[in-house]
């Protein structure tokens, strides 16, 4: 067992690291332009000659600016969709079954109900009429053998 000033410690630490960590990602996602001009400045050769449309007209100066503003419109489309309206239809199904076990074996051994009217109303009883072999009962601790002595 930690003191209790240790665990205050460790919880003020993981306290402290998660929002730093949530701060750093609000930051990132409201300054995502800056970074894609700070990607282009630096790269701005290499982009001139491998994306640039204009290279070919040197009259234009366009320096891979036809590349930057194709980035800056694509961050603002992907942007207007996060915005859309929330629509249920364009969710898909995803189910996960992590574990199945099927206890009966017999269609037989299936729990019955009975209906029993009572001064309230309707409820459901359940009662199990057979005995269920399927079930897995662990051995006894202490069997007879291990008594004899």
């Amino acid at each position: 067992m930690l003191p209790k000033s240790l665990k205050n410690n460790y919880f003020r630490a993981v306290k402290r690291i998660a929002l730093f960590l949530i701060i750093c990602t609000f930051l990132m996602q409201a300054s995502i332009k800056t970074i894609v001009f700070i990607d282009w400045k630096i790269n701005q050769a290499r982009i001139t000659e491998l994306y640039c449309v204009n290279k070919n007209n040197p009259m234009m100066h366009c320096n891979g600016k036809c590349y930057l503003s194709v980035q800056l419109k694509k961050i603002e489309s992907d942007y207007e969709q996060s915005k859309a309206p929330f629509n249920p239809k364009n969710l898909k199904a995803t189910e996960l079954v992590l574990f199945v076990e099927n206890f009966i074996s017999n269609p037989l051994e299936i729990q019955r109900f009975k209906k029993q009217t009572t001064k309230g109303g309707i409820y459901k009883e359940s009662t199990n009429q057979l005995y269920l072999s399927s079930c897995f009962h662990p051995p006894n601790r202490f069997s007879n053998s291990t008594l004899t002595t």
